[in-house]
């Protein structure tokens, strides 16, 4: 009987981390989404204010990435890139300097968030 109780103990433990991990994966999910769609209206912004052109769109995410890192204060996480589907993406005229989206990238860095 204390094996049977064991083992059903261990069970559920496995059983409430991977719910956990899946939970905790859907909120930095996110939490990309998030900071994605602020750096593509910031970029937006500043490049409309002084009168560049910018392209809004969303950027589906099975490119060449692996994973995204994500930097906080309580340590770095990566997000798989199958978690992902798509996020808020922007070009400038202007601020990306002949490097496509080199802008809303430099924003999501100065967030902590990184592409692999």
């Amino acid at each position: 009987m204390e094996k049977i109780t064991l083992a059903v103990f261990l069970c559920s433990g496995l059983l409430l981390s991977g719910c956990s991990s899946n939970t905790s994966q859907k909120g930095q999910v996110e939490d990309l989404n998030s900071a994605a769609q602020y750096c593509a209206d910031t970029v937006h912004a500043q490049s409309v204010s002084v009168g560049g052109n910018t392209d809004l769109s969303a950027l589906p995410y099975n490119m060449q990435h692996q994973a995204v890192m994500i930097t906080s204060s309580s340590g770095t996480t990566e997000i798989s890139a199958d978690a992902i589907k798509s996020v808020p993406y922007v070009t400038s005229t202007v601020l990306d300097h002949d490097e496509p989206g080199s802008a809303w990238v430099n924003c999501l860095r100065l967030k902590g968030i990184y592409f692999k």
